[in-house]
């Protein structure tokens, strides 16, 4: 699991006295709770490290394509499928079942986007260059002209297809939903499960949990902040509860880390917090 846009000194069981996060403090007491983790500063290359298991002086990417001590754009380097071994690839050749949910944010293109990284399945935000050719894209946008949506009437493909979405509609659910679901249907093999959360990660906006709370203060930028953390705090007990409704989480290693720090407070910054 990985959180976007979020340290850990956000989690309670890192000493957050307001933020209240009782199923990863659940993990964290009933596993491993590492107290020393390094991650670059900003989320693309970080995400290329993760799935390579390579820093950037071995990957080749320190940066977004195009920027300061990035590749140049359209650089072999940014090919993660077909020039680099993944997270994925690895199980998938012991035999596991693999899939991603989430956000990507990484090189490829139709139809074999995220396929070629070794997962047999998945389900993203995608960013109008990840639409199929010929999509008519209904759904939101994080500001007008801006990005397409990755929390209401989000912006889904799925398996390399479009998935049309109402406003009601909640992209993190969307996401968690797949890979339960993924999860049921391959309960009888081993799989290994991608979940790159869209939250924590700016607009902060409502949650299902808020979105008809009359309270005013929900909209102050801190409580939409931790609104966001508490309800991604929720889902991952929901995938745990999952896991332990099909009999698989005695025998399912659970691995939660963020990205790269907290947006606005340690985010971009070679800093240790």
């Amino acid at each position: 699991i990985l959180a976007d846009d979020l340290g850990a000194k956000e989690l309670s069981c890192y000493g957050h006295r307001v933020h209240r996060t009782p199923n990863l403090d659940q993990l964290a007491e009933t596993g491993v709770r590492f107290e020393t983790c390094y991650a670059t500063p900003l989320c693309h290359p970080t995400r290329f490290m993760l799935m390579t298991g390579q820093y950037g002086c071995h990957n080749g990417v320190y940066n977004f394509a195009g920027r300061r001590g990035g590749p140049v754009p359209n650089s072999p380097v940014e090919d993660i499928g077909k020039n680099h071994i993944t997270f994925a690839e690895v199980p998938k050749q012991a035999g596991y079942a693999t899939a991603l949910g989430g956000k990507w944010q990484l090189s490829g293109e139709l139809p074999d986007l995220i396929h070629d990284c070794g997962f047999d399945e998945y389900c993203m935000w995608a960013y109008d260059h990840n639409l199929p050719k010929g999509t008519k894209y209904e759904g939101g946008r994080e500001k007008e002209g801006g990005k397409t949506s990755r929390y209401w009437h989000p912006s889904i493909v799925k398996n390399g297809e479009y998935v049309p979405t109402k406003p009601e509609d909640y992209g993190p659910d969307m996401h968690l939903d797949f890979l339960i679901d993924f999860a049921s249907r391959n309960k009888e093999r081993p799989f290994f499960l991608y979940w790159s959360s869209c939250l924590t990660h700016a607009p902060h906006e409502r949650t299902p949990d808020t979105v008809n709370s009359k309270d005013s203060d929900v909209d102050k930028p801190a409580r939409r902040f931790q609104g966001a953390l508490e309800y991604l705090d929720k889902q991952v007990g929901r995938l745990v509860k999952a896991l332990h409704d099909l009999g698989l989480r005695e025998n399912t290693l659970i691995f939660f880390t963020g990205d790269n720090g907290t947006g606005g407070d340690g985010k971009a910054a070679p800093t240790e917090l």
